[in-house]
Order: structure tokens, then C-alpha cells, then sequence
């Protein structure tokens, strides 16, 4: 299993590092000012990507000088940062599990893109292996099937947001229950909440993305 950590630019205050997460990763990428941000931690980069357009050219020579390996790219530019990194992290690291910070909190046209980036038919395949985290929301996705999914200990909300339409969407041993619906539209059913410590989930189409979450 190769853990892959990757810090995007976003608004520091809402990245969770209250724990020390510097060991929990078998690499980190650092993407545009996210590099700066794991740098300025102590924590090894070991590459950093992107545009590098929201960087300073003081920084950019922090990056230059202590990041294992740099990879820039022009600003004009098909794929975004996130895409790119996110492509990297699929391909050449073979991630199996990938979890993104500094994803929210900022401009909403980039949160936007980020979560729905994973329905693009080169992600969707791996939608599983793919979590965004801030202090208050794990964001996580899921391909048909059938799922246990455990409470966090810190979250109270769970909601079940449909990025496509949704077959046959069972959900046991939440507050609110479902039995086998479905939806034509992508669904947003949010402020769910946990029985007990685990509950179960299954649909048979589309993909869904499962939000816990706490008030700040």
C-alpha cells in the first residue's frame, strides 16, 4: 500500500496538521503555495508541482532549494494543478490511497472543481482510493457496491451527495433510513447521522460522495 499525502494551496487555518501527520504518508506532494506550507512544517516534499503562480519568487527558491524534485508546468494549461498532481500521484507513485489538503475554504469555483474532478472517467476508477480533508469534513467517494462505514470520532453529520444519478440507494442504521431508492438527479442528502458506531450503505449506480463532518 503506497500512502500518498497532497497539500494544495488552500487557506492554511482550515488544514488539520493539530496532529502530527509527517509519518502517516509514504510521500507528500506540494502543490504551487502547499509546498511552501510543508516546507515551512519540516515536512519532506517529496515533489513539488504545479504553475507555481501564486508563489513568490522568494518561496519559489525555497522550493527550488529543498524539495526532492520540482516539476512546473506553464500557467496556461488544460488540467489543473490538483488534476495534474492528482495524475501524478495515480501514475508514477502507483498511490493507492491518496489524501488531498488544502482543498477548501478558498474560491469555490476551484472547491467545485476539485470534488467533481472525480467523476472524470480517468479518476472515477480510482474515486475510492480519494480523500479530502480539512478540520471539519472528511470527504470521501464511493463506486457501486456494498459498504460498513465507520463513525469518526470527532464528526456528528453524514451526508450522502450524489455526483451523477443514483440507483438504488439503501441506507441502514443511520438516523434517517432509506430502502432501495433512487434518484434521476444527483441527490444531496446531508445532516445524516450515526446509530451507532458503524452503519451500512449500498447502491447499484453512479457515484456518491460521503461527507462527515462537525460544526466548527
Amino acid at each position: 500500500m503506497t500512502k500518498i499525502g497532497i497539500m494544495l494551496g488552500g487557506p492554511i487555518e482550515l488544514i488539520d496538521f493539530e496532529k502530527d501527520f509527517q509519518n502517516d504518508y509514504d510521500k507528500w506532494l506540494g502543490v504551487d503555495g502547499g509546498a511552501v506550507y510543508l516546507l515551512n512544517k519540516q515536512i519532506p516534499v517529496d515533489v513539488a508541482i504545479g504553475d507555481f503562480d501564486s508563489v513568490s519568487a522568494t518561496n519559489m527558491e525555497k522550493i527550488t532549494k529543498e524539495a526532492r524534485k520540482v516539476i512546473a508546468f506553464e500557467a496556461e494549461k488544460d488540467d489543473t494543478d490538483t488534476e495534474i498532481s492528482l495524475l501524478y500521484a495515480l501514475n508514477e507513485l502507483e498511490a493507492t490511497k491518496i489524501d488531498i489538503f488544502g482543498a477548501t475554504g478558498g474560491r469555490i469555483d476551484h472547491l467545485l472543481s476539485n470534488l467533481l474532478m472525480v467523476n472524470q472517467p480517468r479518476f472515477k476508477q480510482f474515486a475510492s482510493r480519494i480523500t479530502f480533508r480539512d478540520k471539519t469534513n472528511t470527504i470521501s467517494f464511493y463506486l457501486p457496491g456494498k459498504y460498513f462505514i465507520k463513525k469518526e470520532i470527532d464528526k456528528k453529520y453524514i451526508s450522502f451527495i450524489g455526483l451523477s444519478a443514483i440507483e438504488k440507494l439503501v441506507l441502514k442504521d443511520f438516523k434517517y433510513n432509506l430502502d432501495a431508492t433512487s434518484y434521476a438527479y444527483s441527490p444531496a442528502l446531508v445532516s445524516n447521522e450515526f446509530v451507532e458506531k458503524e452503519a451500512y450503505f449500498s447502491y447499484n449506480k453512479g457515484l456518491i460522495m460521503v461527507v462527515q463532518s462537525k460544526d466548527a
